[in-house]
Order: structure tokens, then C-alpha cells, then sequence
């Protein structure tokens, strides 16, 4: 394997990851406003 062929495969394992980190942050479901929500209660209502 020479430098070349190293940096190309080290190119796609990067842009494999991010299309991967893409697809998940499309359909993993949204908590945040259920999460904001119990901090707040958690927080305040005591």
C-alpha cells in the first residue's frame, strides 16, 4: 500500500462515518423539547 492508497482509504472511512452520522441524525427521534421540559420541572417545580 502506498501513501496515496492510504490517504484515499483514510478519505473513505471519514466520509463513510459522516454519511453514517447524517443518516442517524435523520431518524433518531427528536427529545430535546420532552428533555427541555423535565429540566425545567426538575429545576423550578419542585
Amino acid at each position: 500500500m502506498n501513501a496515496s492508497e492510504g490517504l484515499l482509504r483514510g478519505i473513505a472511512w471519514r466520509l463513510a462515518f459522516l454519511v453514517a452520522l447524517v443518516f442517524a441524525a435523520q431518524n433518531v427521534p427528536d427529545n430535546r423539547p420532552q428533555m427541555v421540559a423535565d429540566a425545567n420541572y426538575a429545576i423550578a417545580g419542585r
